[in-house]
């Protein structure tokens, strides 16, 4: 099994690379998408402008995955059946190549295992933070009282929540929140249940149930997990977190008309945000002013995002310039591709390592080990790729003497003497088969009809009998059957 550092240099990475790379414009373009959306349908209900934004953020962890799927499919098909190796390939010394680009792309080399480090980081800050949630809130929580506790579960019965809700106080938390979508949890500052009057905790109880009506943590859960992946790009956490402010603007307007009266809820945040330290955001994101001017003006329009759309265009810029003829190159390529193919073969025809890919280890190089020989732009590094392919398969490393290489050419040489004839020994269908297999173990041969037969029994390489059927006056392979012994 080949070991991290080795996956991350092999050919198998470059589509994750060229994915991550490409979101920097698609990322660009879907963000400036949404921001002329909101600047343009600022006075839509703040349901759909919540709805569109999801989507958008939806596109944008779908760009990668799809441009991922393109690269891997378009490599796949340009490169024959995808074979599985029997041992690893040995690429850490040879660069990384990619469309004739040359030494210039080794960069590339360190996209992914940077992009593999703010994945790992986010990831145990988020789990973090979650761990340290539930040991807070485990030492400094306890039972809201009686009272909002039962308006809470009035509330919870009229939104239709089927699950338990638990209704918790905590000393030390400055903002009401909720947490748990299975089991869902509504924490309420100890200084809110003491300074505000009844009516204004039923209407943040209100607020926060109306969050687990809605699915909001499960949502923002998923949410998590794009920033945590796709974290290198602004466009995502600009997104995200207008997704968050219009996400608290739906739960304000479903706690309104759970209230009955805009006024009175408005109140509510105010009076909340006194209890509070400091003049942070609102409890759960947004602005506080935003929120109350939407509650009691619902034709107030909020942030348009242009600030967002000329940070935005920079980086469409810079995508462009980097990527656009890479981009071009893979729209163009079913054109050009036969054309190109044949100048490279044409080119590299008469020298000895194109005569030695394509005859002397034809039948035994893999799909991803001729995939890395194409890159190759350097008789050093030829050379050198030679020599790891014979090392790869020697049986007795260390020794002077090569066993495998030795028998191959040793089988290469009695298949020209032996089955020559219009076309060199090795081209023919027994002079395959006797440079993969080696010699048969049974031979039955009918020269007057131009038939034979060839038998391999079972091995440690082969499981079971392997009979291959040659036919005509070239000795044409017509069929090969395997039997598994029982």
């Amino acid at each position: 099994m080949s070991s991290l550092p080795g996956w991350l240099m092999s050919p198998d990475c470059e589509p994750i690379a060229k994915a991550l790379l490409h979101f920097l414009w698609q990322g660009a373009a879907i963000g400036v998408l949404a921001a002329l959306y909101f600047r343009f349908a600022a006075r839509e209900p703040a349901e759909r402008r919540y709805g569109v934004a999801c989507l958008a953020l939806a596109a944008m962890a779908a760009a990668p995955v799809l441009t991922w799927a393109w690269f891997w499919f378009d490599g796949a098909s340009g490169a024959g059946t995808r074979t599985v190796q029997l041992q690893p390939l040995l690429l850490e010394d040879l660069p990384w190549q990619d469309g004739g680009q040359g030494a210039g792309q080794d960069w590339m080399k360190l996209v992914i295992p940077f992009w593999l480090l703010g994945v790992l980081a986010l990831a145990l800050r988020a789990a973090g933070g979650w761990a340290w949630i539930r040991v807070r809130m485990s030492r400094q929580s306890g039972p809201m009282p009686e009272q909002p506790s039962r308006r809470g579960r009035e509330i919870t019965d009229r939104l239709g929540i089927t699950r338990g809700v638990r209704f918790l106080r905590a000393l030390h938390v400055e903002t009401p929140c909720t947490y748990g979508w299975w089991r869902p949890v509504v924490v309420l500052p100890l200084s809110a249940l003491a300074n505000l009057p009844p009516e204004q905790v039923e209407a943040i109880l209100a607020h926060e149930l109306a969050h687990i009506a809605r699915h909001d943590f499960l949502v923002n859960l998923l949410q998590t997990v794009v920033e945590t992946l796709l974290f290198y790009h602004p466009a995502v956490w600009w997104l995200s977190g207008r997704i968050r402010q219009e996400r608290e603007v739906c739960a304000d307007a479903m706690a309104a008309q759970l209230c009955g009266d805009r006024f009175e809820y408005s109140r509510a945040l105010v009076a909340l945000e006194e209890c509070r330290a400091s003049l942070a955001p609102a409890a759960g994101g947004g602005s506080l002013k935003d929120r109350i001017r939407l509650l009691v003006d619902p034709r107030h329009t909020p942030a348009s995002g242009w600030p967002a759309v000329l940070l935005l265009l920079p980086l469409i810029a810079l995508g462009g310039l980097l990527l656009a003829p890479q981009a071009v190159r893979s729209e163009n390529k079913p054109k050009a591709e036969s054309l190109k193919k044949e100048q490279k073969l044409r080119k590299e025809l008469g020298t000895p390592y194109r005569k030695w890919v394509s005859e002397d280890v034809v039948y035994i190089i893999t799909a991803e080990e001729r995939k890395a020989f194409d890159r190759l732009r350097t008789d050093e590094e030829r050379e050198k790729f030679i020599v790891q392919f014979w090392l790869r398969r020697d049986p007795t490393p260390g020794t002077a003497v090569n066993e495998f290489k030795e028998e191959h050419y040793r089988r290469i040489a009695y298949a020209n003497e032996r089955f020559e004839g219009d076309v060199p020994g090795w081209r023919t269908s027994r002079g395959r088969i006797y440079i993969q297999d080696g010699p048969p173990d049974e031979v039955e041969s009918h020269p007057a009809e131009f038939r034979e037969s060839w038998r391999y029994n079972p091995s440690k390489k082969r499981e079971g009998t392997t009979t291959y059927e040659f036919q005509g006056q070239d000795y044409k392979l017509v069929r090969m059957t395997q039997v598994k012994q029982p």
